[in-house]
């Protein structure tokens, strides 16, 4: 098989075992090119419920990089100075209204970063104001 198709033993044996193991959602990805044979094979070590848990992390992940990236880059980027104290209460009150609308997680990067949603703003003035938007 690895004659016919070009590819190395390893990588023939990697695509049997991902057929194998894999959740379809991976196999989709792989397919589109979304993936990697290494990576698949990665989250083909988990159960098919955690690959696609995993997966959809690391999409998240990716997505929240570039946005970050993104700001970064822009030249008419502002340093926004908040109070802690006035955000961290903009969250507790936005979590009080809306159960589960705030979320914090563990990203791969080696800073702190709060991202905030449109949606907290709206009903926070003092907030808005601070931000000037």
């Amino acid at each position: 098989m690895a004659d016919i198709a070009d590819a190395g033993d390893r990588n023939v044996d990697n695509v049997l075992r991902i057929w194998e193991r894999a959740h379809p959602r991976l196999i989709e990805a792989l397919v589109v090119g979304d993936l990697k044979i290494g990576k698949v094979m990665q989250y083909c070590k988990s159960s098919k419920d955690k690959q696609l848990e995993e997966f959809v992390q690391d999409c998240e992940d990716r997505e929240i990089d570039k946005v970050i990236r993104a700001a970064v880059r822009r030249r008419d980027n502002r340093n926004i100075s908040l109070d802690t104290g006035t955000v961290f209460e903009a969250l507790q009150q936005q979590e009080k209204r809306q159960a589960g609308s705030v979320v914090i997680r563990v990203g791969r990067l080696q800073r702190t970063v709060i991202l905030v949603g449109q949606d907290l703003l709206k009903p926070d003035p003092i907030l808005k104001r601070e931000l000037d938007l």
